[in-house]
């Protein structure tokens, strides 16, 4: 593991214990309200704060938004249709987890885009649009990312914002103390959604980037495999019926030995 990636999990490691070890036993709501809340264990948060991170799977379907990119451009989930969409919270003047959790997305787009291609998109929302206007999400990708057209930085509204949060549970509050003012403890949430807009996995914390390509590997080999399954079945549902050939029994054409056009000859049977 290279030193970026190893100061990266020490510091995710950091902050899952931090944030994690606040009690024993942490209620995570599940982003699914169909689903009854999921607990997150004593013996899970060890294993975070050795990994730096959880990470739970998913088939559910993935919640729709529409918020304003670092463009100004509204921006929709419907526009990454046919895209694998990685899908972080931050807010730009954080100074604990989001770096990291930045930095991780930058490892997992180097490692999804050798598999994927133009079928990747990073999204980045901020839960804090009061600072983080239009201008400000562009100028801090520009930072990250130079730019990159396959990365997202969404913003909007307070209320567009906390909806997106609250409808994949993810949480934020402000940190106690006049010397913390603009500061928030919140999850470190990034979760995975499919090309059919179903969310496959969800991570909490940081230092995932190398986790989640085992998982993905899967998921892109199954969906090829259904896409091709799928093409297999309709080139079979309409494929020509061979017809048997009909006897001609009106004109046909006899060559001549002189080379001459053809000349037309009566058939009959």
């Amino acid at each position: 593991m290279d030193s970026a990636k190893m100061h990266q999990r020490s510091i995710g490691a950091a902050v899952f214990v931090f944030v994690f070890g606040l009690a024993a036993v942490v209620a995570l709501k599940s982003w699914d309200a169909s689903e009854a809340a999921r607990e997150i264990t004593a013996d899970q948060v060890a294993s975070g704060a050795e990994t730096s991170f959880l990470h739970f799977a998913s088939s559910a379907a993935a919640r729709g938004f529409e918020l304003t990119d670092q463009y100004g451009q509204r921006v929709s989930l419907d526009d990454f249709e046919g895209k694998w969409v990685v899908v972080n919270w931050l807010y730009t003047t954080c100074v604990t987890v989001c770096p990291a959790l930045t930095t991780n997305m930058k490892f997992a787009k180097n490692g999804l885009e050798e598999r994927l291609g133009e079928e990747l998109q990073l999204v980045s929302i901020t839960f804090d649009p009061a600072r983080d206007t239009v201008d400000v999400m562009k100028a801090y990708s520009e930072k990250v990312t130079n730019g990159a057209s396959d990365w997202s930085w969404l913003t909007g509204s307070q209320i567009e914002t906390d909806a997106v949060t609250k409808s994949y549970g993810m949480t934020y509050r402000s940190v106690a103390g006049i010397e913390n003012i603009g500061q928030f403890d919140h999850t470190a949430l990034a979760v995975v959604i499919d090309p059919a807009d179903r969310l496959r996995h969800r991570y909490l914390g940081t230092g995932w980037s190398d986790d989640l390509l085992t998982p993905m590997d899967i998921d892109i080999a199954l969906a090829k495999a259904a896409i091709e399954d799928k093409a297999a079945s309709f080139a079979g549902a309409v494929a020509p019926t061979a017809v048997a050939p009909v006897a001609d029994t009106t004109l046909t054409h006899v060559a001549v030995a002189d080379g001459s056009l053809p000349k037309p000859a009566a058939v009959y049977d």
